[in-house]
C-alpha cells in the first residue's frame, strides 16, 4: 500500500515537473502611439492650448499645466477643472482648441475651420466666374 502512494505520488510530481514551463520575465514593448503623444505633448509644452482626443472619443480643451513620466495635466476649459490625463489613453493630441460648437457640444478644429471657409470661398468664386461665362 505504501509503494502504491509513494509510486501514484512520484508519478504526480513527475507530471508536474514535465508541464511545468519555466516562467519569464515579461518585458512591455513601449507602445509606439504612446510614445508619439508623448513626444508631441513635450514639444508643445507647458502653457499651451491643445485638444487631447481620448480613446474613449471624449474630448479635452485647455491648457498643458504638467507634465510628468505616464501622465500630463491640461486645464480644462468648459470643465473649469484641471484633468489628469494618462499617456496610454491618448488617441491623439493636437496643438490649439477653436471656439465653441453650441450645436454639438464640441470645440471646432481651427483647421478644420480653415479649410471649410476656403472651400466656401472657392465655390463662390466658381459660381460667379460660371455665372459670368453663361451671361455672354
Amino acid at each position: 500500500m505504501l509503494k502504491r502512494c509513494a509510486s501514484a505520488l512520484f508519478s504526480w510530481l513527475l507530471i508536474c515537473a514535465v508541464g511545468a514551463r519555466p516562467v519569464l520575465p515579461q518585458t512591455t514593448v513601449p507602445d509606439p502611439q504612446v510614445e508619439t503623444v508623448k513626444r508631441q505633448v513635450r514639444q508643445f509644452g507647458v502653457a499651451q492650448n491643445v485638444t487631447v482626443v481620448m480613446r474613449t472619443g471624449q474630448e479635452y480643451y485647455g491648457a498643458i499645466t504638467r507634465i510628468e513620466g505616464d501622465h500630463f495635466e491640461v486645464a480644462e476649459v468648459d470643465l473649469k477643472q484641471v484633468v489628469s490625463v494618462p499617456f496610454d489613453e491618448v488617441k491623439k493630441v493636437r496643438p490649439g482648441y477653436g471656439r465653441l460648437n453650441h450645436l454639438r457640444g464640441k470645440r471646432v478644429n481651427p483647421q478644420t475651420s480653415l479649410l471649410v471657409g476656403l472651400g466656401i470661398v472657392g465655390g463662390l468664386i466658381g459660381i460667379a466666374w460660371w455665372s459670368a461665362s453663361q451671361t455672354r
